[in-house]
């Protein structure tokens, strides 16, 4: 009996060592993916804010457009204009 005891004794010993290497081992898996969720709320906001910036530079880009197409206009009448004889010829 006494054999059979100490077995149990280092059966148990092994399964106690077992979950505090569990324990350990969960810890740092929480610690991981606080980390992950930290991260990903950050690249949230960059994205947004990225977002945000690309909508003001898209709306700055087509009124660049729209100034250089009306620019063209206004010079291809400026030319019309030139080619044109002046009345008294």
């Amino acid at each position: 009996m006494h054999n059979c005891a100490g077995k149990r004794i280092m059966n148990l010993i092994k399964a106690l060592r077992a979950v505090k290497m569990s324990e350990e081992r969960f810890q740092a898996l929480e610690e991981k993916l606080a980390f992950v969720e930290m991260a990903n709320v950050e690249m949230g906001d960059e994205i947004f804010r990225q977002q945000q910036e690309i909508e003001v530079l898209t709306k700055g880009h087509q009124m660049l457009l729209q100034r250089i197409e009306t620019l063209q206009d206004t010079a291809g009448q400026d030319n019309e204009d030139d080619n044109e004889r002046p009345p008294h010829y």
